[in-house]
């Protein structure tokens, strides 16, 4: 059938001929996700191919999902119909909701503005990015995280770590946190106990000065609005995402004494997920200083509740010390190609410490099947990691991003698989673009050749999001206008802030 025009559509459906022509296009799914009063209470996806990444199931051909209140009810062949929304899926695949551990979401909607192929990152993206953040207002953080959230759900990703780094006053946490949950992402988001306005629009500042900001403790106004954003928008413990702390960057500069005592302010809060960077310190180590995993080992700060980013340089001793405290870690594989340790994946998961996948800032691709490959091929650049590859299965790789990153970010038993009783993330792939290979297993299929042009729907919490290859009610054409406007803001923003040295 043609595609319709908008104008057509909008008469066919004050006529209420849409029901009729078009109830099981997309586009009469579309019309029906946006009208709450038109949705049925129940959704059955009708003969997909399932990729479940649960081992009970395995991979399940020509088989149905029923979702009802938003999670998964049944899976099997010919399940009933009754009041279900249904989804003729019959020669596409069906595979979990991918899962992004590391991500600032602000930064998603500026990629290209600094590249990693770039003279100029290396020597000046961290004095850069501290410096445009001082012209990011609420009305633009709220955009950025709303954009941004947006697009890593129409790129598949149905939950995200959203480490909200640096945010320099209690008005840019409230409008990050409006703009994630307006989005409907779902996941974690971290709010950071650091950062002020140390400096701003106009001013002359050193690289020691915005290193010093950087490592900064947290201030007594971070701790009361990370409460009030818990009750404020994440006080729902069955909601898609879910409160979440970034600690400060105590690594190499805080003391024992500060950072015990603000772990245990944090722990407090009973946030789902607590949030720190551990990257390689050059400088000679202090006592008293907090450097890294056997500084917070001694301190007894590690355990299940935490979340390492980065750590590449983490050694096999302290990962048995993450592993006998339950602690996770998230390694960006795209992100981590320029620095000289290779992505910690395979090391972690031959000490037994959960490990996933994340996207660090806005410098990887937003198709995140290239993420979910650069995972693998991360594996390649040290020898234990190369042997390693050389047993993995295409199910093994993918779990990174699905089954084991759920595990990490402590959603394993809600998220990650097509499971009964989970949450129904779902992304259901097309299949027929040309290339998109019609041999192998569908976990091989996936993470092979698997694209973002393939994605053809995606729920979260059985909320359909995208359907057809288009995301429902979103004008992505606006978005860009606006996007453009903020970026021409923000770059003559940072331009005011001049560097001394």
């Amino acid at each position: 059938m043609a595609e319709l025009s908008r104008q057509t559509f909008l008469q066919m459906m004050g006529a209420g001929v849409v029901g009729m022509a078009l109830d099981g296009t997309a586009a009469a799914r579309a019309a029906r996700a946006a009208d709450p009063r038109r949705t049925k209470p129940r959704t059955l996806i009708r003969g997909a191919d399932i990729l479940s990444m649960d081992a009970t199931i395995g991979e399940a051909f020509e088989s149905d999902v029923l979702v009802e209140k938003g999670k998964i009810a049944a899976i099997g062949k010919n399940l009933s119909a009754d009041m279900a929304e249904v989804v003729d899926a019959r020669g596409m695949i069906l595979m979990p909701g991918m899962i992004d551990a590391h991500r600032h979401v602000w930064q998603t909607p500026i990629a290209g503005a600094m590249v990693k192929t770039s003279k100029r990152y290396r020597r000046d993206y961290v004095f850069w990015s501290n410096r445009i953040r001082m012209a990011i207002t609420p009305e633009i953080m709220h955009f950025l995280n709303y954009y941004g959230s947006l697009l890593a759900i129409n790129s598949g990703v149905t939950s995200v770590v959203d480490n909200v780094h640096m945010t320099y006053t209690p008005e840019l946490g409230d409008a990050a946190a409006r703009g994630s949950v307006e989005a409907g992402i779902g996941g974690i988001f971290g709010f950071q106990l650091s950062g002020s306005r140390a400096f701003g629009l106009g001013d002359t500042v050193t690289r020691q000065q915005i290193i010093a900001e950087i490592f900064a403790s947290p201030m007594e106004w971070h701790f009361q609005t990370a409460e009030r954003l818990r009750d404020q928008y994440f006080s729902d413990a069955d909601a898609p995402m879910q409160f979440g702390v970034h600690v400060s960057n105590f690594g190499g500069s805080g003391k024992t004494a500060q950072v015990s005592e603000e772990m245990k302010r944090v722990r407090a809060m009973k946030p789902a997920l607590i949030l720190e960077d551990v990257q390689q310190v050059t400088r000679p180590r202090e006592p008293g200083i907090i450097f890294g995993i056997t500084d917070m080992q001694a301190a007894g700060l590690l355990g299940p509740d935490l979340l390492i980013s980065h750590g590449n340089e983490i050694s096999d001793a302290e990962l048995a010390m993450m592993a006998a405290n339950g602690t996770k870690i998230v390694s960006s594989a795209w992100g981590e190609f320029p620095y000289p340790s290779p992505s910690i994946h395979g090391r972690a998961l031959k000490a037994g410490v959960d490990s996933c996948v994340g996207t660090d800032g806005g410098f990887a691709p937003l198709d995140f099947f290239e993420l979910v490959r650069a995972t693998y091929l991360s594996l390649f650049r040290y020898p234990d990691g190369a042997a390693q590859a050389n047993d993995f299965e295409s199910d093994q790789v993918l779990a990174f991003s699905t089954t084991r990153g759920a595990q990490s970010i402590g959603m394993g038993d809600r998220l990650g698989s097509v499971s009964v009783g989970k949450r129904a993330d779902l992304v259901l792939l097309a299949t027929d673009r040309p290339g998109f290979p019609i041999l192998g297993g569908l976990a091989d299929r996936v993470v092979n050749y698997g694209q973002l042009s393939d994605i053809d729907s995606v729920w979260i919490a059985g909320r359909l999001r995208k359907t057809g290859g288009q995301m429902i009610g979103v004008d992505w054409k606006a978005l860009d206008a606006r996007n453009r406007t903020v970026q021409a803001e923000l770059a003559r923003g940072e331009a005011t802030i001049k560097m001394a040295d």
